[in-house]
């Protein structure tokens, strides 16, 4: 028989940062959001994605989505991996200014 040989090359996301068979991404909050929490949309690699997190929050904080990363491997026996969301808070660029005249 014929066998093929192929090469696999994943291009860099923009949206997502993957390590081992986890995958992040960036949640951008506003100070309001990030004291409060709430539910969130969050875009997985298995599409929109509700999450709850309880505030305050703060820039760096994380938030794991079991099982949203990468899909499980049968043939390593490797579980699915998870979705880290992490935190960013996008500050009010006048409230910035006025805090920084004082």
């Amino acid at each position: 028989g014929t066998e093929l040989h192929a090469r696999v090359f994943v291009l860099p996301s923009k949206m997502f940062k993957r390590d081992g068979s986890n995958v992040e991404s960036m949640l951008e909050l506003t100070e309001a959001e990030a004291e409060e929490g709430g539910l969130f949309e969050v875009e997985t690699l298995h599409g929109k994605d509700a999450v709850f997190i309880v505030g305050p929050l703060s820039t760096g904080d994380t938030k794991a989505l079991e099982g949203k990363g990468v899909a499980a491997n049968k043939e390593t026996g490797e579980a699915a991996g998870d979705h880290v969301v992490r935190i960013s808070i996008k500050t009010d660029p006048a409230k910035r200014k006025a805090e920084e005249a004082k």
